[in-house]
């Protein structure tokens, strides 16, 4: 419980009292700052700081190595003040596991909301083959259950994610600086693999992170959380919002780290692309 020291003394003490805290320990902190724990909603748990050696020792590394990255990152991630991330693309095994380590208390780290692995198109952004010579192209496509074609083909994509413990459903559906093709940032899903993707998680009440060039595909495609750099480009009252759509509360659209008043929403359409 947080009592601010300007406060009445008798009201505080009748705080204390109403919610059993008599007994609780009292820390005084003048002259200082509490600051609550930080949300960090878009992080990779097992990614290497440094991007090179991660690259270079990729061929070298197995789940069991990645895993130690990840225990390490979990523990100064809690450490720099961020007590809940979102993981937005992991193996769902391993990041499901090292989220009920921490649980238990086996481990120390933030509360993690996986999300597994990104769904994307054969060829798109989440496509790990991508480039890759013939036999590891084979390789990597063994393990590509988030890879989809297809309507029906992205409903089964979700449902497997979400069947080994997804918290979360991410897609892309452009591509990614980190594309490796040159597939560009244009839409890579179908209208109907878009509208699969969301409807196949909302049974399950996941909310859908997306890539997108622009807000309008969220609240067409009934997404309910975009990431943080999608563009608006658009006039919402032109827009037909169907089933849920993109979160609206109280006049507002939350999309992953950035509130947008329906006031900026009507303006958007004279905003430069």
């Amino acid at each position: 419980m947080l009592l601010d020291p300007q406060a009445d003394p008798v009201w505080a003490e009748q705080q204390i009292a109403s919610a059993g805290m008599q007994d609780a320990t009292r820390i005084a902190l003048p002259g200082m700052t509490l600051l609550p724990g930080l949300i960090d909603m878009h992080v990779h748990i097992f990614s290497d700081d440094d991007k090179v050696r991660g690259r270079m020792e990729a061929p070298t590394r197995d789940y069991e190595d990645n895993m130690v990255i990840g225990i390490d990152n979990a523990r100064r991630t809690l450490e720099a003040g961020f007590t809940t991330i979102r993981d937005l693309g992991s193996d769902i095994h391993a990041v499901t596991a090292l989220r009920d380590g921490i649980n238990s208390g086996l481990l120390t780290g933030p509360t993690i909301v996986p999300a597994g692995r990104m769904i994307s198109i054969n060829g798109g952004h989440g496509d790990g083959s991508n480039n890759l010579n013939r036999e590891l192209a084979h390789i990597a496509h063994e393990n590509s259950e988030n890879l989809c074609s297809g309507a029906d083909d992205c409903r089964r994509a979700v449902r497997s994610q979400i069947s080994q413990g997804a918290e979360v459903i991410k897609f892309g559906a452009t591509g990614g600086v980190l594309s490796n093709t040159a597939a560009g940032l244009g839409q890579q899903f179908s209208d109907e693999e878009l509208a699969a993707l969301t409807l196949g998680a909302r049974p399950s009440a996941i909310f859908v992170f997306i890539t997108l060039p622009n807000v309008r595909w969220a609240l067409l495609y009934g997404v309910l959380l975009a990431n943080a750099r999608a563009r608006i480009d658009f006039d919402q009252r032109s827009v037909t919002v169907q089933g849920g759509a993109a979160r609206v509360l109280g006049g507002l659209v939350v999309l992953a780290g950035v509130i947008l008043t329906r006031v900026a929403l009507d303006r958007a359409a004279r905003l430069p692309v």
